[in-house]
């Protein structure tokens, strides 16, 4: 009875629903917390927006600085080709330049050669019908046209009229002591070679008579009497020849191969 009397009062059912829900919450709040905490780590691992952004810059710069270098090797590589390519372009234009200004300086020579001889040639048969006497000896107030003639007169028994005679003067000498030349232009080619054919006759009086050369046929003249093989150089009718040892005359211009010309085999 005593027992019973101290008993605690019973617990009724409403008490322990409140108990059990209690419990439940606090263990949902426990595990809550657990993974709040969790997901907070994870979150502590995260990219920020920031982070994304700069990774993103990062990547970005790196593969643009790769692009920008493989872009730079293949503009240089190009460039090198574009460069060999036009040296070779150039050096080949310029080379053809070269070849064809070389070939229009031949074309040129071969005309301003050409040029010069019938230059040389049109002045040597103007003075076709030109003698020259050098070693007339000088006087004061001296006629030409008679002591020229009183010469041909003397030594060849010559007689021409005043009218045969187109020009005649002295020509200026760098010997001082030595008479000036005379050179007189005839009238006729007939005249000039009725003199010419007895110009030995004067050889006594230490005079000669000597045909108008001009300075280019002297010079080629000279310069044929000098050759190795060159027997012989001349003038006649306005034409330069010479003879070789074993060779044919030949005639010879200003301009001319002396060897070239008497390459041909020996006479017989």
């Amino acid at each position: 009875m005593d027992q019973q009397k101290h008993r605690g009062p019973k617990r009724t059912r409403e008490s322990s629903t409140q108990s059990e829900t209690d419990v439940f919450v606090a263990d949902n709040f426990t595990e809550m917390s657990e993974n709040i905490e969790a997901l907070r780590a994870q979150m502590d691992t995260m990219l920020t927006k920031q982070d994304l952004k700069s990774f993103i810059c990062e990547i970005t710069t790196s593969v643009a600085s790769k692009v920008i270098e493989e872009i730079k090797g293949e503009i240089s590589d190009w460039s090198k080709s574009t460069n060999s390519r036009l040296d070779t372009l150039e050096n080949k234009t310029l080379k053809n330049q070269l070849q064809e200004a070389h070939e229009l300086i031949q074309i040129n020579s071969a005309k301003v050669n050409e040029a010069i001889i019938m230059s040389n040639y049109n002045e040597q048969y103007s003075r076709k019908q030109n003698i020259k006497i050098p070693g007339l000896p000088e006087s004061e107030n001296e006629c030409l046209v008679d002591k020229f003639c009183d010469v041909l007169k003397d030594v060849w028994n010559m007689n021409i009229a005043t009218e045969d005679i187109k020009a005649i003067h002295r020509l200026a000498s760098k010997l001082k002591n030595n008479a000036k030349p005379i050179i007189v232009k005839l009238a006729t080619s007939d005249i000039k070679s009725k003199i010419m054919r007895q110009k030995s006759a004067l050889f006594d009086r230490n005079l000669k008579v000597i045909d108008d050369i001009t300075v280019r046929n002297m010079s080629l003249i000279n310069k044929l009497r000098t050759t190795y093989n060159i027997e012989s150089a001349w003038y006649f009718n306005c034409s330069v020849y010479a003879k070789a040892v074993g060779k044919k005359r030949v005639k010879i211009d200003i301009f001319d191969d002396v060897y070239k010309v008497f390459s041909a085999p020996k006479e017989d």
